[in-house]
């Protein structure tokens, strides 16, 4: 087998502002070519996140309002994956669906231990950003407002159950 040809150490290039290099085509004959085209003709394996906006499997659902869905995705879901999904909520946008989201789970009653995890988690890792928006501090408003009249219903019935056994177990006696 023939060797590679001997690149040389400098690439020939020609003086000026913009850096340009000189290359020979498949003809043997001098070319030139500006910076901007190599990195144009890159074939770089690196990613650019400015061209993608990864949406997660949660996220769609939650964009495309699919509550119960979101719910059931969730729930099968580990700690480290659930973690994973609360930080990786960047714009207040996907916050304010996640808020959205907490405020579903706690009107139609369904995972409540989920719903406080998650809230708990929302709040230690977002609350600067909610803090400094007044459309999220408004929907986490709503939020509390919502959760302490769901606790209100939840205490009423722990003391309707506590002065029911009081009143059976006083009979007994």
């Amino acid at each position: 087998p023939k060797g590679p040809k001997a690149a040389p150490f400098f690439l020939p290039s020609l003086p000026g502002l913009e850096p340009k290099f000189v290359a020979l085509d498949s003809n043997n004959q001098l070319k030139e070519v500006s910076l901007s085209d190599i990195k144009s003709k890159s074939k770089s394996r690196i990613l650019n996140f400015k061209d993608y906006e990864p949406n997660t499997h949660f996220m769609q659902l939650l964009q495309q309002k699919l509550f119960d869905e979101a719910v059931e995705y969730i729930s099968n879901k580990g700690p480290s994956s659930i973690d994973l999904e609360i930080k990786q909520l960047y714009y207040n946008t996907e916050i304010l669906l996640m808020l959205e989201f907490l405020i579903y789970c706690l009107q139609t009653n369904v995972a409540f231990e989920l719903f406080q995890t998650l809230l708990n988690v929302v709040l230690q890792v977002h609350s600067e950003t909610i803090l400094n928006d007044d459309i999220l501090q408004e929907k986490l408003e709503e939020l509390r407002s919502s959760q302490n009249s769901h606790w209100d219903r939840l205490q009423k019935m722990f003391h309707y159950n506590k002065c029911l056994i009081s009143f059976v177990s006083g009979l007994q006696t």
